[in-house]
């Protein structure tokens, strides 16, 4: 119920060997590939994004040139949501999620990584919120796989905070669904959820 704390060891659908291997792919800081930098404070999108000095100014930006296998490195802010189709990238925060954000803005889903059983895109150090969907699924993210991440405020029809893919050390607070209001069939990893609320599965669901 409301208010009540649950810590979720392995909620949600039994683990993939696929799933457990992005997990484990994500506690490395990259991937081998290249570097891209966004700032929104001091990058622009008509820069090279190659360089802290020359950082691109939004997240999709840097998710629309890069290629599978790069990293994306990201500087204290906020920023709009962001698409990634299942590409092979990690986009990790450069100083955690208490200072980096992706805001829904009441309007849109916060990461749409993929669909919900589609984990290659990697999301790490972000507060995910605002992401309110009246017809739609997962109003913080859809499918990924999620680590160290903040869900809080989101809506949406079923997964209030994330629909499908696989969280890990994420916070799930105050989100809002018919069915899961936490989760909706996605796999938790040292997860914890408080004040969720949903009709089936306030915290989470499947």
């Amino acid at each position: 119920g409301s208010g009540q704390m649950e810590s979720c060891l392995s909620t949600g659908k039994i683990f993939y060997a696929i799933s457990m291997s992005m997990v484990l792919a994500a506690s490395s800081a990259t991937f081998a590939g290249s570097n891209w930098y966004v700032s929104q404070k001091s990058g622009k999108d008509t820069n090279d994004g190659l360089s802290e000095q020359t950082a691109f100014a939004t997240i999709q930006k840097a998710v629309n040139v890069s290629s599978d296998g790069d990293s994306i490195l990201v500087d204290d802010g906020a920023y709009s949501p962001i698409s990634t189709t299942n590409k092979m990238v990690v986009i990790s925060s450069q100083n955690g999620s208490r200072f980096t954000t992706i805001d829904g803005g009441g309007l849109e889903r916060c990461a749409t990584l993929g669909t919900m059983d589609q984990t290659n895109s990697v999301l790490r150090g972000f507060t995910l919120r605002n992401g309110v969907l009246s017809n739609d699924v997962g109003g913080g993210s859809i499918g990924g796989t999620v680590v160290e991440c903040i869900y809080r405020d989101n809506r949406g029809v079923d997964g209030g905070g994330a629909y499908g893919g696989v969280l890990k050390g994420c916070t799930l607070t105050n989100n809002e669904a018919n069915h899961g209001g936490g989760a909706y069939e996605a796999v938790l990893v040292d997860c914890t959820l408080s004040e969720n609320v949903a009709t089936n599965g306030a915290g989470v669901y499947g």
